[in-house]
């Protein structure tokens, strides 16, 4: 029986998303380790932008502060983690590679609403951090066969 490749789709989107996760890792990782300047920095700029009297930049600036927690940064790098490693599973074609990186987006996004609170922003923000998730997911369906999700003979070879 022949081997069966991941597809372009599959790899590019997983690479694509390793190298955000890879960023995303080594900034959370920055910011537990000065968090207290990050904090001042944050404080500075919440009172220049309380003296500017824009309520947008204010509402957005008070978001940040709140969210400049080592907790909230301990959950979202595990959150990272979780993917970054779910993400080489996939790339080594096992299913729970596939279980376990979108059980951890769906939580992530859950997480972000409930810290940072639903408005048209967050929600923006929620749609397009779903787009790539949503891609990947378009071709592991595309090839589930491979993962072990469907008969062999029905898989629908795309590429993209």
């Amino acid at each position: 029986m022949k081997e069966k490749k991941l597809g372009g789709g599959i790899l590019t989107c997983s690479i694509i998303y390793i190298i955000l996760s890879v960023g995303g890792i080594y900034s959370l990782i920055d910011n537990l380790l000065h968090l207290e300047e990050k904090r001042q920095v944050l404080i500075e700029g919440q009172k220049a932008v309380a003296q500017s009297g824009s309520t947008f930049f204010k509402s957005a600036a008070d978001t940040a502060l709140a969210q400049a927690t080592t907790l909230n940064f301990s959950i979202s790098l595990v959150f990272s983690i979780i993917i970054f490693i779910s993400l080489i599973l996939i790339l080594f074609k096992k299913k729970v590679g596939v279980y376990s990186c979108f059980i951890a987006i769906l939580l992530r996004s859950i997480y972000s609403v409930i810290v940072g609170g639903f408005s048209i922003l967050s929600l923006i923000g929620l749609l397009m951090s779903l787009i790539l998730p949503g891609l990947l997911g378009l071709f592991i369906y595309k090839r589930r066969s491979i993962f072990g999700f469907a008969n062999p003979d029905e898989d629908q070879a795309i590429d993209a």
